[in-house]
């Protein structure tokens, strides 16, 4: 009796304190994913013993290489409710306090395989093979990380052996070509140091044969070179060698392959060898990579040789004469060979201007009929001919892609300027431009073209009007006409009362889609067999732990079709709670791919459309939005066209933060507003000069949209020329044919981001 009430009061404490965590996990979002860890142990430090705030804490003081404070802290995470925060940071009192009895939170193995990993940086090794033995064996990318971790302090402490079996023993658990990848690194290097080279070969071989992570792979090319060059290993097979060169190459070991080339037999040669053989010739040198192309003239797979060979040139920056050798293979036989090759040719003409451009497309075209991209061509094909105002020829073209490919993403820029050429002629019905307008806002809605033209059509509407138009196609019972005025209202007023009537209005058919998001987001009731550890990821988030976060997502397949549904829905509404904007975005996007559903913000549920477009930053946008009479939803258009919301991004250009100013510019932005020390990587920083930028092109534009967007990308002295460029030409020709493509593209999403952003936080 005395046993069964014991039992019975420990499950009523279990059940207590799980109780206690699933309440107060809502009660603390966690310290967010943007700040400091000075301001982190600030906002946090003195708010009491929990440990999930240990947690954090504790990777604020990892990241300030506190060490020492670190490992205190980790330990205060590891159970639910037993702290000691007196406690002497050596192994051995820090090892008898985690091995003691308690309830232990879910950071345990997180929190001990952290106190291992530091205090193998203080060369405690025997400890951490004990640390280790405390986490509890399962499928997670942290338990392979706390194996190979223990590897590493069993060779330090010269028991090789034992590392080799835990991680052959690993190998079994955990087949995923990443994980492997990161194992026979592990295992080559130990087999270095025991001299027994055949098996580090092995090793190496299958790390490049599974070709993941690039760094793995070019040492593990490079090693097996040198061992190769020392007469340590032999290789002779001709899969072996070919694998070896490839790899070779790819790290830019170019004298290095071609001597691991040199060991082919000549029974060994063909198209597989000549494909890497031409390659490593062309890397060397051009001349000797023409020459043996030139011998191979006569052999069946010559085509794929000069494909090869022009791929060479290409990516080794000599452009021009590869597409010399394209233009040779662009009648291939081959499809695959001929696809590839006129793609390449059409949009290198294509970004140059060149006419040869629509002869190449007519081509793709005529042999394509049914490719996906045959619809952008015939938009690109169009566009050329409207460029030139031959605005019959490039009509045929636009109602061409319509036809072919009515809910393709280019029948949106095809019926875009279907409409403005039409609207031009005054022969043109209202009821023709509806239908345009129909149909554009239909199978478009989520095109840059469809919203700012819905835009540009509302400035002459009042809602009282729209209604009425509503109306009347609600008792004709025309859908699309029903959708048009819908999606026309919705932009005007926002998500309403008469929103969700109108949704009522439209049909099942149409909507369902939209309610399932709902339900799926709301729930987040998932069904893959990795739901549990998908669902475990929000711990994660709940403390900031984004890298935490990457790591176990990788653990999950990724030709799982179900796990990759739940994953976008759970890292979507996730990301979205506690504040990763660009993963919000990121996996809402995601979602509506998988779920083929269309990006409708008219029918999404307000909740979806603000992961999709969240209010990032919200207190600094706002704060400067009223500083320099900017509206709120242009600032967030630009953060997201720049960055998607990513404060740390730096572009190659050197433009850095949430909005992607130039050094030069912020210097004379900070000298303006009289600040002398200032970190663009911060994202009020950021915000406020950027906004402070977006304010002067506004003055110096005179408030036009487009010519203020496209001098915040490509400088307002370009803007300039263009505008004297197309002074004879309308804004929709200069939004068009932008001669930066950069430039063109960024002038349309912007637009687009702002009206969506406009619609949606009404």
């Amino acid at each position: 009796m005395k046993i069964f009430t014991r039992v019975l009061l420990i499950l009523i404490l279990i059940m207590t304190v799980s109780c206690v965590e699933s309440s107060s996990v809502e009660e603390w979002a966690g310290p967010g994913f943007y700040k400091k860890p000075d301001q982190i142990i600030r906002s946090i430090e003195k708010e009491g013993s929990d440990y999930r705030k240990n947690f954090t804490l504790a990777r604020a003081y990892k990241e300030k290489k506190e060490l020492k404070t670190a490992i205190l802290y980790y330990t205060n995470s590891a159970f639910r409710s037993k702290f000691n925060y007196n406690l002497r940071i050596f192994p051995h009192p820090v090892y008898t306090f985690l091995k003691g009895f308690n309830f232990k939170s879910p950071y345990y193995n997180d929190s001990v395989y952290e106190i291992a990993s530091l205090f193998a940086e203080y060369g405690e090794h025997e400890y951490v093979k004990r640390f280790i033995d405390l986490i509890k064996e399962d499928s997670t990318f942290l338990y392979r990380d706390a194996i190979i971790l223990k590897s590493r302090s069993m060779s330090r402490l010269s028991d090789n052996k034992g590392a080799i079996a835990e991680l052959t023993k690993l190998t079994s658990k955990f087949s995923d070509s990443n994980s492997m990848a990161l194992i026979n690194i592990r295992l080559a290097s130990i087999y270095e140091n025991l001299n027994n080279y055949s098996k580090a070969a092995d090793s190496y071989f299958n790390i490049i044969s599974a070709r993941t992570d690039q760094w793995q792979d070019n040492i593990a090319a490079r090693r097996l070179a040198a061992l190769l060059e020392s007469n340590s290993i032999k290789v002779e097979s001709k899969d072996q060698i070919l694998l070896l060169a490839d790899a070779l190459l790819t790290a830019s070991e170019i004298n290095r392959a071609n001597l691991v080339l040199g060991k082919l037999k000549d029974s060994d040669k063909d198209s597989d060898s000549d494909t890497v053989a031409i390659k490593a010739l062309t890397m060397q040198n051009r001349a000797h990579g023409a020459a043996f192309l030139r011998e191979k003239r006569s052999l069946p797979y010559y085509d794929s040789l000069v494909l090869e060979y022009a791929n060479t040139l290409w990516d080794t920056g000599a452009r021009h004469e590869a597409v010399r050798f394209y233009r040779e293979i662009a009648g291939s036989s081959a499809d695959d060979i001929a696809r590839r090759v006129l793609v390449r040719l059409i949009f290198f003409y294509e970004d140059r201007n060149r006419d040869s451009a629509v002869s190449f497309m007519n081509n793709f075209i005529k042999r394509f009929p049914e490719d996906d991209l045959t619809g952008r061509l015939l938009w690109m094909t169009g566009r050329n001919y409207l460029r030139d105002s031959d605005y019959s020829r490039a009509s045929d073209y636009f109602k061409k892609s319509i036809a072919a490919f009515p809910n393709g993403e280019y029948s949106a820029n095809s019926r875009y300027w279907l409409y403005l050429i039409e609207s031009s002629e005054k022969s043109i019905s209202t009821e023709r431009k509806d239908q345009i307008l129909d149909d554009l806002c239909f199978y478009n809605p989520e095109s840059a073209y469809t919203l700012k033209l819905l835009k540009e059509e509302l400035a002459v509407y009042d809602v009282k009007t729209l209604q009425g138009k509503y109306d009347i196609a609600k008792a004709e019972n025309n859908l699309k006409r029903m959708h048009l005025y819908h999606t026309k209202l919705y932009m005007k007023t926002g998500y309403t009362p008469e929103w969700e009537k109108r949704l009522l209005d439209l049909g099942r058919d149409l909507t369902d889609p939209y309610r399932s998001i709902y339900n799926l987001i709301s729930t987040l009731d998932l069904k893959s067999s990795y739901k549990n550890r998908i669902k475990d990821l929000e711990k994660y988030f709940q403390t900031g732990d984004i890298a935490a976060v990457n790591r176990e997502l990788k653990s999950i397949p990724q030709d799982d079709d179900a796990a990759a549904l739940d994953i976008a829905a759970a890292m979507a509404v996730y990301s979205h709670k506690y504040g990763h904007h660009n993963y919000s975005t990121y996996y809402g996007f995601r979602l509506l791919h998988l779920l083929k559903i269309q990006e409708n913000t008219a029918l999404l549920p307000r909740e979806m459309s603000q992961i999709l477009y969240p209010l990032a930053f919200r207190e600094c946008v706002e704060k400067e939005s009223a500083a320099y009479n900017i509206p709120t939803h242009l600032i967030y258009s630009v953060i997201k066209a720049e960055s998607n919301y990513i404060p740390e991004a730096v572009s190659s250009a050197g433009a850095a933060g949430l909005m992607q100013l130039m050094p030069p510019t912020a210097a004379g932005i900070a000298r303006q507003i009289k600040i002398s020390r200032y970190d663009l990587k911060d994202p009020c920083t950021s915000i406020k000069f950027g906004t402070n930028y977006i304010a002067w092109l506004n003055r110096y534009f005179k408030g036009q949209i487009e010519y203020m967007v496209a001098g915040y990308n490509a400088g307002p002295g370009n803007v300039n020329i263009w505008i004297e460029r197309f002074k004879k030409e309308n804004m929709d020709y200069f939004a068009e044919f932008t001669p930066f493509a950069e430039t063109r593209g960024y002038i349309y999403r912007t637009i687009k981001f702002s009206i969506q952003y406009e619609s949606i936080y009404r």
